[in-house]
């Protein structure tokens, strides 16, 4: 089964992502900072990551980084679109509140292109 891992420190969001994506077939996992991302990363590896730019003690590009650039991401902020010009995001961005349909065809599209490539 295909493992997604969520990471963010709003608990609503996250449960409601870790019961879309279940409800679409996806393992998921979630985590509410940096540092227990990267701990459940070091435990067992994951296919996808859906991540939310400003977590509590790390900002989401930075995480990514850390997690390795095999993984396909998705980050999710509620940050305006200007501040996040000089950002590097290598995944698709979502503005919070999400639209989890889109998030789930995304994470779809993530996960087919890592296999066949």
């Amino acid at each position: 089964m295909v493992r997604v891992l969520i990471v963010d420190d709003d608990d609503i969001l996250l449960d409601s992502l870790c019961r879309v994506m279940e409800k679409h077939g996806y393992e998921s996992v979630g985590a509410a900072t940096g540092a227990e991302a990267i701990e459940i990363i070091e435990k067992e590896p994951v296919d996808a990551v859906i991540l939310d730019y400003m977590l509590p003690d790390i900002t989401g590009d930075k995480l990514a980084l850390k997690m390795g650039r095999d993984i396909p991401y998705v980050f999710l902020t509620g940050i305006e679109e200007g501040l996040l010009r000089d950002v590097n995001l290598q995944g698709a961005v979502f503005k919070k509140p999400p639209n989890y349909e889109m998030i789930v065809a995304c994470i779809d599209d993530m996960i087919s292109f890592k296999e066949v490539s």
